[in-house]
């Protein structure tokens, strides 16, 4: 099992990962959850993931896989993001 990463790793993964696009996070709830939007070059959204758990977003595997997923529905908007690093290998 891996080491667990910081909040700030886990902001940075996830700005990262939407690469071209712009994507804003926001950590509330007293730094318990996490909210991201993803937004096209001309600034119209392209993807909300509305409320994710710290605790798990700080586990490589749990980042890992909600950042698939949230990738895997941007390009199947037709959009093309580029390469982005897992975490997990």
């Amino acid at each position: 099992m891996g080491k667990n990463l910081g909040l700030e790793s886990v902001i940075n993964s996830v700005e990262s990962a939407f690469k071209p696009f712009e994507c804003v996070v926001e950590v509330f709830n007293f730094q318990r959850r996490l909210r991201f939007r993803v937004f096209d070059l001309n600034d119209k959204p392209l993807l909300t993931m509305s409320d994710a758990l710290v605790r798990r977003l700080c586990d490589p595997g749990g980042l890992n896989t909600i950042i698939t997923t949230c990738r895997s529905r941007v390009e199947q908007k037709g959009h093309k993001l580029k390469p982005w690093k897992n975490l997990a290998k």
